[in-house]
């Protein structure tokens, strides 16, 4: 990744990280676009995402608002039991990135669960370490891949 991205709507940060030539970003951005041929980006509320695209052979990767930093968004606020509801239900295979803390471990403990520290530096001031958690629902065959 060469850039990331505090999606803040008030003062969004944006983090350089192993910036390159223009060149080998260049190459980057093609092999990537080769990658996404078939990936479809759509931007709508994620229930109306996750109903529409409800099969088996569909995978989400979700990144919802962190618990307790909603405030960090337009809405002000989001309804994790509500989307954790409809994971329940969902016959897609996904994964979810989110903050590790009791609350989201508990919400999700009948799933796939790792927690790891994650460096956080996007305002640039002050790093500092925290816990990512990840949870998914499908069997771990491809696991290795992933971590």
């Amino acid at each position: 990744m060469n850039f990331c991205f505090g999606a803040r709507l008030v003062n969004p940060s944006y983090a350089p990280n192993n910036l390159s030539s223009v060149e080998s970003i260049q190459a980057r951005i093609i092999a990537i676009s080769k990658r996404l041929q078939k990936t479809n980006i759509e931007c709508l509320d994620y229930s109306v995402l996750l109903e529409r695209y409800n099969k088996p052979d569909t995978f989400f990767y979700l990144d919802p608002p962190y618990f307790e930093t909603e405030h960090y968004y337009k809405a002000g606020s989001f309804d994790h039991e509500r989307l954790a509801g409809l994971l329940k239900e969902s016959k897609a295979r996904w994964i979810l990135s989110y903050n590790s803390c009791p609350e989201i471990c508990e919400l999700y403990k009948d799933y796939k669960q790792k927690t790891f520290s994650r460096r956080c530096s996007l305002n640039n001031k002050q790093a500092r370490d925290f816990g990512e958690l990840l949870v998914w629902n499908f069997e771990e065959g491809i696991q290795g891949t992933l971590f």
